[in-house]
C-alpha cells in the first residue's frame, strides 16, 4: 500500500478492520489473506456480481516480497497482465508447448484490452520468461519490437528483463492514475469508478508513458492492509494475515534500465 501511495499520494487506503477469516467490516473491499498457497487476485471487480469481499492471497512462503504484493494489489485494483493485450504478438512470442496446460489462461489475450499506448515489457504486470514453464524452457520471448520502447541497441537487451517484481514503472503509475481519475499526484477521484477486466483493467483508454529508469526504494516494512472501494480517492482496508511485506533498497535497480 505504501508503494502505491508513494507514486500516487491521492489514492488513500483506509483500514476498516475485519470481522472474521472471510470478510472485512464493510464492503466492497479487498480482503487480503495468507490462508491459501500461491499469489493470486481477481482482476478488478464486477459491480453486478459482487456480493462480498474480494480476496487477494499472498501465500507464505513465496509471496511476501514487495513487488509480488504490488502486482497482486494492482490486479485487485483492475490492472491485467501486460501480455493479455491483443497486440502482444508484435512484441513477444508465447511458447505454448512450454506452458503448463493448467495455466494457459495466464497467457490468453483479452480482445478488449487497450492497444492505443505502447506495450511495456518492463511493467510490473508483465509475466517473466519462464513463468508457468512445464519443462524449464522459456514461455515468453521478447521480440525486437518489444525492446524498442527502451533501446534500439541489441547489445542492451539483457538490461530489460521481463517479469521484474521490483516496483511499478512510470507506465504502470500513469495507467493507474487514469483508472482512478488522478488529475495530479495529489488529487484522485471524482466519484465512482467502474473497474472491469477490459482495457487492461481500466474503465477507458489508459494513458501510459515511457520510462527509462526506476526509482530505488528505501527499506520499508509494514503490515499488509488493503481493501476495495469504488470511491476512487478512498479505498477501505482490511487484512487477515500475520506477516509483513518488506523491500530493501535494490542498489542495482537502476542498472536494469540505464548505464550508470
Amino acid at each position: 500500500m505504501g508503494k502505491v501511495r508513494q507514486e500516487l499520494p491521492g489514492i488513500e487506503f483506509i483500514n476498516v478492520g475485519y470481522k472474521g477469516p472471510d470478510a472485512c467490516n464493510t464492503h466492497p473491499a479487498i480482503y487480503i489473506q495468507s490462508s491459501n498457497t500461491g499469489c493470486w487476485a481477481d482482476i478488478g471487480m464486477s459491480i453486478e456480481d459482487f456480493t462480498g469481499n474480494q480476496k487477494l492471497n499472498l501465500g507464505v512462503p513465496g509471496c511476501t516480497d514487495c513487488g509480488t504484493a504490488i502486482h497482486e494489489l494492482l490486479h485487485s485494483m483492475g490492472m491485467a497482465h501486460e501480455q493479455s493485450r491483443p497486440d502482444r504478438d508484435t512484441f513477444v512470442e508465447i511458447k505454448w508447448d512450454n506452458i503448463m496446460s493448467s495455466m494457459y489462461s495466464q497467457f490468453a489475450k483479452d480482445p478488449h484490452a487497450d492497444t492505443s499506448v505502447d506495450y511495456d515489457i518492463m511493467s510490473i504486470m508483465h509475466d517473466g520468461r519462464f513463468h508457468w514453464s512445464n519443462n524449464g524452457k522459456e514461455t515468453i520471448v521478447v521480440k525486437e519490437a518489444g525492446y524498442r520502447l527502451y533501446t534500439d541497441d541489441p547489445g542492451q537487451h539483457h538490461r530489460y528483463a521481463i517479469g521484474q517484481h521490483i516496483m511499478m514503472t512510470q507506465n504502470d503509475v500513469r495507467q493507474l492514475a487514469k483508472m482512478y481519475n488522478c488529475t495530479s499526484n495529489t488529487i484522485c477521484g471524482t466519484g465512482r469508478t467502474d473497474v472491469r477486466n477490459v482495457n487492461n483493467g481500466a474503465p477507458s483508454a489508459s494513458i501510459k508513458g515511457q520510462t527509462d529508469i526506476f526509482h530505488g526504494y528505501q527499506s520499508v516494512s509494514y503490515v499488509t492492509a488493503a481493501a476495495f472501494s469504488l470511491v476512487a480517492s478512498s479505498l477501505a482496508c482490511c487484512c487477515f494475515c500475520s506477516f509483513s511485506i518488506s523491500q530493501s533498497k535494490n542498489e542495482d535497480s537502476r542498472s536494469l534500465l540505464r548505464e550508470p
